[in-house]
């Protein structure tokens, strides 16, 4: 038995069922949004964002602009698919 195999699979898996239920929790919510309003797709970052890292304020604010330089990549894929 394999168990390093056996933990990556079970982290994938938690992940899909993760992914999933935001999925679900989305769906619901866009039900009482407008149109345009609407969240048409997501991606859960892998790390927690942290204020040494100028993502988030000393109150856990999101600092859009950081947030924008540093994931510019993973935020123009969502819009290309």
């Amino acid at each position: 038995m394999d168990v390093k195999r056996d933990y990556y699979e079970d982290i994938q898996l938690l992940e899909s069922k993760v992914v999933l239920l935001w999925s679900a929790a989305f769906l619901i919510f866009t039900f009482y949004l407008a149109r345009v309003e609407n969240i048409r797709q997501f991606r859960i970052l892998d790390k927690k964002l942290h204020t040494e890292d100028e993502e988030v304020t000393p109150t856990m604010k999101v600092k859009r602009k950081s947030i924008n330089a540093q994931y510019k990549d993973l935020i123009e894929s969502m819009y290309r698919e």
